[in-house]
């Protein structure tokens, strides 16, 4: 974001390449016809001053916003385009600069002025749904590469063993059919539940650790999807025993319990509601 010191004019450029090392990967046309572009700031949650107030109150400054796109060593311009009000100014998470913690970042609906130049931009999903979408347990990276998170790789891919383990105990013990609900963001991301069952319309968010961080964590995650998916129950899936307290936090919310038992291959719960008989 530049704003001109000659002209009035504020001059955005986007970038694929170069966003994605900053978390600036909302950048795109959508279904629309707006065109998001991320936000000022590499570090921490972004603030409105500097570049993003400029860009948001360009027309009572008397501003143009002028879009390009760095394409190579080349840049093209792509058109005009405005802010019109606060409904085209969203919130959305991506990384920091250092890919490792999630911050706020600003994601402008920018509306298009007149012609404009529409080469290699790529057109995000329609979806403004929950929607339903096949089980990634056994694939574990791209399990990983879904999960918008600020955890440890490491702690990634204990939670999808844990996660393909229950769903194979679920599908073999109890006959259950799983998935999982893809919830898109304001900006035009995807967020990934872990496991939705289908007949008992469950939703389950997992965890690497029964830890108090993790629990509160998990609870947070799952308060959040549970707005967005049509639902029964909610339960959260650690590979021990949270400590009761932690339980009866959970369970003050409305969210079951589920743990891997000691007898391997095996599962136990505390349920606000019990559905299927638990485990020994």
């Amino acid at each position: 974001m530049e704003p001109s010191a000659k002209s009035p004019n504020v001059f955005l450029f986007t970038s694929k390449s170069e966003g994605a090392k900053y978390g600036y990967d909302f950048d795109g046309w959508h279904p629309d016809g707006t065109f998001h572009y991320t936000g000022e700031g590499t570090v921490g949650d972004q603030v409105m001053k500097n570049g993003n107030r400029v860009t948001r109150d360009h027309l009572e400054e008397g501003r143009a916003l002028r879009l390009f796109e760095k394409a190579g060593t080349s840049v093209i311009y792509i058109g005009e385009f405005s802010v019109p009000d606060e409904s085209h100014v969203l919130l959305d998470e991506a990384p920091d600069v250092n890919q490792t913690d999630l911050r706020a970042v600003f994601v402008f609906r920018l509306k298009p002025i007149g012609e404009t130049w529409e080469g290699p931009v790529a057109v995000a999903p329609a979806a403004t749904l929950a929607m339903s979408v096949p089980i990634e347990a056994t694939h574990i990276d791209k399990y990983i590469q879904q999960r918008q998170s600020s955890e440890p790789v490491i702690s990634l891919r204990s939670e999808a063993e844990l996660v393909k383990k229950y769903v194979k105990w679920l599908e073999s013990r109890r006959g259950a059919t799983v998935e999982r609900q893809a919830i898109p963001t304001p900006g035009g991301h995807l967020m990934y539940t872990d496991v939705f069952v289908i007949e008992s319309q469950e939703l389950i968010e997992a965890k690497s650790s029964s830890s108090r961080h993790h629990i509160r964590a998990a609870l947070g995650q799952i308060l959040d999807y549970a707005r967005y998916v049509q639902h029964s129950k909610l339960a959260i899936l650690t590979p021990t025993e949270p400590e009761p307290a932690m339980v009866e936090l959970l369970h003050s919310y409305g969210v079951s319990a589920i743990w891997e038992a000691e007898v391997k291959g095996e599962f136990v719960s505390k349920r606000i509601t019990n559905v299927w008989k638990d485990a020994p």
